[in-house]
């Protein structure tokens, strides 16, 4: 089987195994759904929870460490652009699936109906200002799960790219339209990005370089931590740069108010 090399090439790959055409009807549908996800998350028991209690886990932190938790407001929710979606399922289905040309692990994931397939259609960030304010909103999320009786897992990220961060999951269930018009109740996982001030900052100024990539069969023979004048060499090593910084902040932190007790 011919293995796609571009989005484009991926459109006809699926309309010729799986008669999934390249069609505006899909976008029109996947945002249809989308924005329905999204005005029931807002009103959903975890989001309302979690809105009502942010400036009490701010104070909880604050009597712990002497510190704020919080650089920045609860952010809103934002939906995964539709060729963004189509894109990630490029990369699980062809670009990274080992079982090529077998169906991944997990299955195809099909663009059409992504919605039970990916867990980061609809997100959001909450940015803390120290290391440990991590784990600290980790729990306290934890717990709303728990509460309003969704599915709960994470992950702690620390990729050789220079990446860290913890993704949280939440998983509500939503009733959403089929392409018939009648409607269905589904669960959708809802993605929490909890990451620092710093590692944000980073983010959003590398954010375009790698989108630009990640999709890309990257066939250098080099790697990237030899090519010492790459755009990733700076960038990744950046990152791994700054995350032992704000390791050295929280040592210099906490020996301060152990001193001060």
């Amino acid at each position: 089987m011919w293995k796609p090399e571009t989005v484009d090439d991926y459109w006809k790959w699926l309309h010729q195994e799986f008669n999934i055409d390249n069609s505006t009807k899909h976008e029109k549908y996947y945002n249809t759904v989308m924005n329905s996800v999204e005005r029931q998350f807002y009103n959903s028991c975890f989001w309302k929870e979690l809105l009502s209690k942010w400036e009490a886990i701010d104070q909880e932190y604050f009597a712990t460490t002497g510190f704020n938790l919080f650089f920045d407001k609860l952010k809103q929710v934002y939906i995964k652009p539709y060729e963004s979606m189509v894109d990630k399922t490029f990369r699980k289905n062809v670009v990274v699936n080992k079982n090529w040309p077998e169906k991944p692990e997990d299955g195809w994931i099909y663009p059409n109906e992504p919605f039970e397939l990916l867990n980061d259609l609809l997100r959001t960030t909450i940015i803390v200002k120290y290391l440990d304010g991590g784990e600290f909103i980790l729990r306290k999320i934890e717990e709303l799960a728990n509460k309003c009786g969704y599915k709960f897992r994470y992950d702690y990220e620390a990729k050789d790219k220079g990446y860290y961060a913890i993704h949280a999951y939440v998983r509500p269930q939503f009733e959403i339209e089929n392409v018939n018009w009648d409607t269905r109740k589904v669960y959708i996982w809802i993605e929490i990005q909890i990451t620092t001030q710093i590692q944000d900052t980073i983010k959003k100024l590398t954010h375009e370089y790698y989108e630009k990539r990640r999709s890309r069969n990257d066939d250098k023979k080099l790697a990237w931590q030899w090519d010492y004048k790459s755009d990733e060499f700076s960038l990744n090593y950046l990152g791994h740069i700054l995350h032992y910084l704000e390791g050295m902040i929280m040592e210099i932190r906490d020996k301060d108010r152990g001193n001060n007790d």
